[in-house]
Order: C-alpha cells, then structure tokens, then sequence
C-alpha cells in the first residue's frame, strides 16, 4: 500500500478523522494517481492528463472519512471527442486504506483498459450494424478487480457473458465503455452494466445471475470495464461532435424546457416540437427532446424503484418500425447529461419544480411510477421500452 500523503503534498495530521477533501485532491493530482499507472501523466491545473490518449482526468472528491473514500472521475478525450465518467469508492480501516482501496480499483480496472488501448492490445475485432451502416470496433478490457473471499463457479471472461448483448447496442460513437458491477452480501445481491453510464437492466440481471452463485461470508464484489473503438473508416458523420455540439444540445433541451414551462393549452404542446425546431434548426433533436425529456426527468427522480428498459421502438408515419436502444443514440447520452445540468440550475427561476412535476405526470416512466406505489409494490421494477412516434424526416443516429 502506497503512503498516501508525503512530505511534498499537504500531509495529513495524525489524527486521520482531519483529512479533508482539499487536501486528499492535492494529493491525487500530486501523483498519488499517476504512480497507479503505467500510462504517462501530467499534471494540468485541476486534472491528471494522459498525453497516449489526448485525455483529461479531472477528480472530485465526493467524500472522505475515518473509513471510506469516494472519488468521481470525470474525463474528455480530445482525441475520441467524448466524455467518460467513473465513480470509485473504497472503505477499510482507516482513512489511506479506504482511498488507496479507491484509487487502486480505478487505476487497475479502468485505467488500466485505457492502457491496453494506448498499446493496441485489443482482445479483438467486432462488427456491429446501426442505421443500415456497418461499423467495426477494435475491443479492449481492463483488468477484473474484486473485494471480498468467495467461492463460485468462476466467470473467467465477462466479455464472453456480454459479447452479443453489447455488440448489438454499439452506434455510431467513436468509443463505447462498459461497466460491469456486481456484489453480494447476505441474500443481497447487485448486478449492473452500463453503456456510456446508461443502464441495461437486459445485460445487468446476467450480471446478476453470475453473483447468485457466489458463497462469502462478508461482502464481495467484482468490477470490470470494457472499451470498444470504433474504425473511423466506418464511422459516419455526426452534428454534435466535441464539446461545441454539447452547447448546442444543451441549447437545444434549455429551449424546450422554457417553450414547455410557457404552455398553458393543448394547441401550444401540439406545436412544441415546431417551436423548438424553429430556434434550434434541427428537427430530429427537436423530437427526441419531446420523447427523452420527460423520462430523463421521471427516471432519474425513481431510480431507487424504476429502471426503464433501454429498448426503442420508432414508428414513422408510413408504418415502418425501427428497433434500436438508447445505447445507439448518439444525441441521448449529451440530451441526458443537459436535463441533469438544467435540473440543477436556475434555468427556470421559481418554476422550476412546478414544471419539472409537470414533465414527470406526462412521463411514460412517471405513469408507471403511479402504477408502482398504487400496487403496492416494493424492491425494484422495471418499465419497458417505449415508442417514439416521428415525422417522416426523423434521422436514427
């Protein structure tokens, strides 16, 4: 175990229950992440930047205790024009323990993905299809990281769990990754995998299933991740590419969520599609902020009870059905990151709760969540996918 707080850094006081927050921060960008890493480091003002990869590690340290640390990653590669995020938590016994326990998880699971990548050393080459375009990924895993004794029938490759589920998911983004999480302790067990951090409860109950298995008599845990490139021979176009596009998606749901809070007639909400097109001059965004908004709302405000199904069906005008998954929209993951971003601000002054309780009633996830507490029901649901009703000139990308 590394000694975390040296003589160079702002050391820590023997009585450990002092750490604060400031100075564990100065203490991770002062090399305690780097020296986890073989991948080069350096330090930039508030974040660790990994020059291999053209990405920025910028660290938050959401909290820090007598016996747990927890650390929020938050990361943009200029090279893939994507943001990545991870939250790696620790508890021991004592304080160093606890965020040596954070930092290492971190390091030696995802960053060590991130490692493989900058050596080309993929486990190997996939071939997905979205929007009638084919698309090839180079795949790359980081290391399986665990807690706990336990003994099970072993899952030696996690991958080879998933492989179809994800394959199946993939865009038209130029990097995926892939969260796989999974505990027990008692007869409590958790299972999750996300996408570009959005759920998949199909993938997550496998994940599950896996720990079931397990026999420990205290807690356990594994944690591994996965990053599939894409071949920019087969990527496409794309609007919102780089942060520019963030603003501009970010714009865009800022502009529904006022056009919304304006309504006061059926004939106003019919038009709000239109509305928001005529501001942001891009009528497939303008759609999906009408279909996405108000369960991104619902979703986030139930996650404790509801976890939504990440299958979409589109139905145009003409009858014909599109499948895809939430995973395979490009514009969703910046439309979801924007609604938490409004949700946190003053966008909408003294209405705001008046209007985001509004979005929620209309929800299809808000709905079954009426559904959930009238039955009676305990635990967590799930809703299934829903359908987006489009105009003709809707674009699935």
């Amino acid at each position: 175990m590394h000694r975390f707080f040296d003589s160079n850094s702002n050391r820590i006081p023997p009585n450990k229950s002092r750490m604060t927050k400031e100075q564990v921060l100065a203490y991770i960008l002062n090399g305690g992440l780097s020296r986890l890493t073989t991948l080069q480091t350096q330090r930039r003002g508030r974040t660790v930047y990994l020059p291999e990869l053209q990405l920025s590690i910028e660290p938050t340290v959401d909290r820090i205790s007598d016996n747990t640390a927890g650390v929020f990653f938050r990361m943009y590669s200029a090279l893939w024009k994507t943001e990545l995020t991870e939250f790696s938590s620790g508890v021991g016994p004592d304080a160093q323990t606890a965020l040596g326990l954070s930092l290492g998880t971190f390091a030696f699971s995802f960053l060590q993905g991130l490692k493989n990548i900058a050596d080309h050393r993929s486990k190997e080459t996939v071939t997905s299809e979205f929007a009638g375009n084919p698309h090839k990924w180079n795949v790359y895993a980081g290391n399986l990281t665990g807690t706990g004794q336990k003994t099970a029938p072993a899952v030696s490759e996690y991958w080879e769990l998933i492989r179809g589920d994800v394959i199946k998911r993939l865009g038209n983004q130029n990097v995926v990754y892939v969260k796989v999480f999974l505990g027990k302790i008692g007869d409590h067990i958790s299972g999750e995998c996300r996408i570009n951090d959005i759920p998949v409860p199909e993938i997550s109950k496998k994940i599950a299933a896996v720990a079931e298995q397990w026999s420990a008599a205290g807690y356990v845990s594994e944690k591994q991740f996965f990053f599939l490139v894409q071949d920019p021979e087969t990527k496409t176009a794309y609007p919102y590419e780089d942060i520019g596009g963030e603003i501009k998606i970010q714009k865009a749901v800022d502009t529904y969520l006022q056009l919304f809070s304006l309504v006061d007639s059926q004939e106003m909400y019919d038009r709000i599609i239109a509305d928001t097109d005529s501001v942001i001059h891009d009528l497939t965004l303008a759609t999906e902020c009408r279909r996405f908004i108000a369960d991104i709302i619902a979703e986030y405000c139930y996650s404790d009870k509801l976890q939504v199904d990440d299958t979409l069906t589109v139905l145009y005008p003409d009858g014909k059905a599109v499948t895809a998954y939430r995973t395979q929209l490009s514009d969703y993951p910046a439309i979801r990151k924007a609604v938490l971003h409004a949700m946190e601000t003053e966008l909408l002054g003294g209405r705001s709760k008046f209007v985001f309780s509004q979005l929620i009633t209309m929800s299809g996830v808000g709905k079954a969540a009426e559904i959930y507490y009238a039955e009676g029901k305990t635990g967590i649901s799930t809703v299934s996918g829903f359908e987006l009703n489009v105009g003709a000139d809707f674009t699935v990308r």
